[in-house]
């Protein structure tokens, strides 16, 4: 497939294969767990970047291989829309009589990519997300911008 890749479309093979071992591992998540050390297991996380000049089409290489998973996020997303729906047909009944009830617990949605992010977000993603996710961004300087920026008040960057 990578072959193919760089006969027809003149992709690089370097950068096909770092997005292919990214999106691999990004299935892959927490299911595998290394042992490191003794009794220090850790999960499998990679961490790719793809530096190149402007023009040498590193975006299309991680477009294709980010289609899958954008199916999986479709679907994803409309078992969280069908769960929302419920949990909030559950809290206006749970509103009425509360009387001897347990209050509803909102759903929570299952992701497996981030585009988007800033550490304060990440990091509730991934609460929710036991299995781990791929975090994709286009642009290294936007991730690395990313980690001083927070919602509301403030940053994370020291004074």
């Amino acid at each position: 497939m990578l072959k193919e890749m760089q006969e027809k479309q003149g992709l690089s093979l370097d950068y096909a294969g770092t997005a292919l071992l990214s999106f691999i591992g990004a299935a892959v998540g927490a299911k595998v767990r290394l042992e490191v050390a003794g009794e220090w297991i850790a999960p499998l996380c990679v961490w790719t970047c793809i530096i190149g000049d402007s023009g040498t089409r590193k975006s299309p290489i991680f477009r294709f291989f980010k289609k899958p998973f954008m199916r999986i996020e479709e679907q994803y997303q409309r078992e969280y829309e069908i769960l929302k729906n419920s949990y909030e047909t559950d809290l206006r009944d749970y509103n009425k009589d509360r009387e001897g009830k347990t209050a509803p617990k909102p759903p929570k949605r299952k992701d497996l990519l981030i585009e988007t992010t800033t550490t304060e977000s990440i990091k509730s993603v991934l609460g929710d997300n036991h299995h781990g996710v791929c975090v994709v961004r286009d642009e290294l300087l936007g991730l690395l911008n990313s980690f001083g920026q927070y919602k509301g008040k403030g940053d994370d960057q020291q004074s």
